[in-house]
């Protein structure tokens, strides 16, 4: 009746496991739910496995007659429970490796996140001080603008000014061409009239003439002669005066003249250069007015960037939250897939002490006479004097220059170089599934490694990487369980840097009764 419970026990594990690897193909956020529901379930069903075992070993121990009748039904379960178990550790390792793997993307996005977010924001602050300075400029514009407008009216008054001013230029100019011309004619009076005195003066001078040979009678006439000629010379005199004031008319009106024209020439050179500013007043306000335009769209514009950055920031910064909160979900589930390794782990401890005639109990008996003979050569390398047993068990790690990952020597790695392949490569060779058997020390160092990872470097990191692993410090996880752990066995399911999914079995080394490190051997999980 017990075994039949237990046979229907794995068959729901089993169906629940299947369900777990089914898990790849959901969303991740789903995923992380159904993946921690699942392990718990898988957490569960194990120890009631583990439980109804135990109960069937205490059964066996009651009655020797049923333990020979069934012992080969309790044998065949307890296969059973091993294979499944191990399946379920490869599952958990599988989780576990893809927990971690997506938790370093959940901290890269949570980094990229905030990076966005905070350029995001800085973005938001710049558009913001750019659509001011655009608002600012754009107030800036409409005052040229109404400059320009008012220049522009006063360029058009001045030209209407000094139209008017050139009209009444030539209107003076033409009339002093008129004063001229009457000058003239008042010119050419005075020559008459001093031509007149002129003969005025001669009729005097002959009336004087006759007047002296008439004698007395001719006396009075001789006043009168002398009277006339007074006038004529007093009318030349008079006539000259005038020709002389004329002339310096005429001069004046010429010379007031040729003034005239020159402002009328200079009026009209200013009237061209205000018709012209006029255009270019015209063309500054329209070109001001365009440019206010594209300013005030460049505002809007702005304003729109300023309130989609401010939404961006806001959606980042909530994404931000989203990774945070799966980050959280992701740890207890990891936490969950590495609770769930242990329980496999104390399933296969468990098991140790059966004969279950599979992979990982073969590997454990040679592990087990591995590390017995490795701990015998570190004894015989230290009676020997190769090294002292402060080298042994508190190392200096030199780093060996140009590698990469980085290689370390010690005091003792030249000896276990020399008589840890023949312990280490038999055991390798023994299984096709055996990937790699050696001894590491509480630090996870690998001081010496099996010959396949021990080859001549490379310089190439692709090649070195699977090719030369010998003198690594293995400090990750699994590699520090290796070393540091004292239990009988300890069984982990992990995977590699190189992608496989490994069983890593192993057993404590002991030299001279003190705790050194563990004799690891990988095989392919299957």
């Amino acid at each position: 009746m017990a075994e039949q419970t237990l046979a229907r026990t794995l068959s729901v594990f089993f169906v629940v496991f299947i369900c777990s690897m089914l898990l790849a193909s959901l969303p991740w956020q789903l995923n992380m739910l159904v993946t921690s529901f699942l392990l718990a379930l898988l957490s569960t069903l194990l120890m009631f496995l583990v439980g109804r075992w135990l109960d069937i070993r205490v059964e066996q121990r009651v009655s020797r007659e049923t333990q020979t009748a069934e012992s080969s039904h309790i044998n065949q379960a307890t296969k059973q429970i091993s294979l499944h178990t191990s399946k379920i550790a490869i599952g958990a390792a599988e989780v576990s490796h893809f927990i971690d793997t997506l938790n370093l993307s959940i901290e890269k996005n949570g980094e990229s996140a905030s990076q966005i977010s905070v350029a995001a924001e800085e973005l938001s602050v710049t558009t913001g001080q750019l659509s001011d300075n655009a608002a600012h400029i754009l107030l800036q514009a409409q005052d040229a603008e109404r400059f320009s407008v008012e220049g522009r009216a006063q360029a058009e008054v001045g030209v209407d000014t000094i139209e008017s001013l050139s009209v009444d230029i030539n209107t003076a100019a033409q009339q002093v061409h008129a004063l001229k011309e009457k000058a003239q004619s008042i010119q050419n009076i005075t020559e008459l009239i001093n031509s007149v005195a002129e003969q005025t003066n001669l009729l005097a001078l002959n009336a004087a003439i006759e007047a002296a040979r008439a004698g007395d009678q001719g006396r009075g006439f001789a006043v009168v002669a002398d009277e006339v000629r007074n006038l004529a010379g007093k009318t030349a005199q008079a006539t000259g005066d005038i020709a002389k004031m004329l002339l310096e008319v005429s001069s004046e009106a010429d010379r007031t003249s040729g003034l005239m024209e020159q402002v009328v020439c200079k009026t009209s050179g200013t009237v061209e250069v205000m018709a012209k500013l006029d255009v270019s007043f015209n063309q500054i306000s329209l070109s001001i007015a365009q440019s206010a335009e594209s300013l005030s769209q460049m505002e809007e514009a702005l304003k729109e960037s300023t309130s989609t950055t401010h939404e961006i920031s806001g959606s980042v910064a909530q994404i931000h939250d989203s990774l945070e909160s799966t980050a959280e979900q992701s740890s207890r589930v990891s936490e969950q897939a590495f609770g769930l390794s242990k329980t496999t782990e104390g399933i296969f401890t468990e098991l140790a002490d059966f004969d279950t005639q599979t992979l990982d109990q073969r590997v454990l008996k040679q592990a087990r006479e591995g590390a017995k003979q490795c701990g015998a050569l570190l004894e015989a390398g230290l009676v020997s004097g190769k090294f002292r047993e402060h080298d042994l068990f508190s190392p200096q790690y030199r780093p060996i220059s140009n590698t990469d990952p980085v290689k370390y020597s010690t005091e003792f790695d030249s000896y276990t170089d020399s008589c840890f392949p023949a312990v280490q490569e038999p055991i390798l060779g023994s299984h096709r599934e055996i990937v790699y058997a050696g001894c590491v020390d509480m630090k996870g160092y690998f001081p010496t490694h099996n010959l396949c990872f021990s080859k001549k470097l490379t310089g190439k990191a692709e090649i070195d990487i699977l090719s030369n692993r010998t003198k690594r410090l293995f400090d990750d996880p699994t590699g520090i369980r290796c070393g540091q752990h004292t239990q009988a066995v300890l069984l982990q399911t992990y995977k590699r840097d190189t992608g496989e999914v490994m069983h890593d079995l192993s057993v404590p080394i002991f030299v001279k009764g003190k705790h050194w490190g563990g004799f690891r051997v990988g095989f392919k999980a299957t």
